[in-house]
């Protein structure tokens, strides 16, 4: 495959290329999980509710910080850099593990709920609330519809995690509400990462998302932990689906044949 050359503009180049080839549809992809930026700004790390500390932005992060100012950005430039040859923006590695606790968000939610302290049991522990992950996943779609306001009316699809036992219920301690996400993104991508032998569970879970919003789901599958020929009984069993992608490359193996 022959690749067109821009001066100084490799991407450009390789999507040229594609485009070239037949490929109709390409998405970038943007990493939000930002270790190395993090370590210089660890006050705006998320802190899960048995005290972790996560290399991931906190809910106060996204909010208002240094950390929000540069992944806007980042989408911003792909934006203007690529949205003539591009047809959508993916963002990914953006969750928190049982919620996040850390001081500054503690003070953002001070401010935003009036409250005085994190929710709490009766011996004191740490609690997630139905209250407190509304604030949560109301947070994260915040920082989405600020992402998408930023892309020029390019598409922006949000990658998220599954619910395999309730999925329309998605995973609001991770700050994936379905619902709200997609009233500020145009699609989402659940990670339907399943074992070998089930991938019936895998293709019920998807059912499920479609039927509940028609062509704003496109399911994610995984070759970790299935076959190249699992995913690709998987994917006949999803023909119908609006789009659908196989991650990663490096082990597709027979389905490139």
């Amino acid at each position: 495959m022959g690749v067109v050359r821009t001066a100084g503009k490799p991407l450009r180049d390789v999507i040229a290329t594609l485009r070239a080839n037949g490929i109709e549809k390409i998405y970038l992809t943007l990493d939000m999980m930002v270790s190395t930026s993090l370590a210089k700004f660890p006050e705006w790390k998320a802190i899960s509710r048995d005290g972790t500390i996560r290399n991931m932005p906190s809910p106060a992060a996204l909010t208002r910080s240094p950390i929000r100012d540069m992944l806007a950005g980042a989408v911003a430039q792909v934006a203007t850099q690529f949205g003539d040859i591009i047809d959508g923006i993916i963002i990914t590695e953006l969750f928190w593990d049982s919620g996040s606790f850390s001081d500054n968000d503690l003070l953002l939610y001070r401010s935003d709920t009036g409250a005085t302290d994190w929710p709490r049991s009766d011996d004191g522990a740490l609690q997630e609330t139905p209250e407190y992950q509304e604030w949560l996943t109301t947070k994260m779609a915040d920082f989405i519809a600020h992402c998408r306001s930023l892309t020029a009316g390019i598409p922006l699809v949000m990658d998220v995690r599954v619910n395999w036992n309730q999925p329309l219920a998605g995973r609001p301690e991770s700050g994936h509400d379905y619902a709200k996400l997609l009233r500020v993104a145009d699609e989402i991508q659940p990670w339907v990462y399943y074992d070998t032998g089930e991938e019936s569970k895998a293709v019920a879970l998807v059912s499920a998302l479609n039927k509940q919003w028609p062509g704003r789901v496109r399911p994610a599958l995984g070759l970790w932990s299935a076959t190249p020929a699992s995913v690709g009984k998987t994917l006949a069993d999803l023909a119908a689906a609006h789009r659908v992608q196989v991650t990663p490359y490096s082990k597709m193996g027979t389905l490139l044949h």
